[in-house]
């Protein structure tokens, strides 16, 4: 799941690099950020029948981790994105 959802950011990043290159954009990013985002979607339909899932991640403040749970709810709202 983490890799679709970073391979989106970067998709996003590079959109936002190339706003000149229309042929780029459309050709190119917007066709790899929907397939993305359908496994996006895909995963999070498959989570919502899973356990609930838990993650931590070492990033925030000092003292206090991120931590990141994948639950039938989160997953819907997930597809939703998706």
């Amino acid at each position: 799941m983490m890799v679709f959802i970073a391979g989106w950011i970067a998709v996003s990043v590079a959109g936002i690099a190339a706003l000149r290159n229309t042929a780029l954009v459309a050709r190119g990013l917007f066709p790899i950020g929907a397939a993305l985002g359908l496994g996006v979607a895909v995963l999070a339909v498959v989570a919502i029948r899973g356990a609930p899932q838990t993650a931590v991640l070492a990033i925030g403040m000092p003292p206090l981790p991120a931590p990141l749970r994948l639950d039938a709810l989160s997953a819907c709202f997930l597809a939703v994105i998706g």
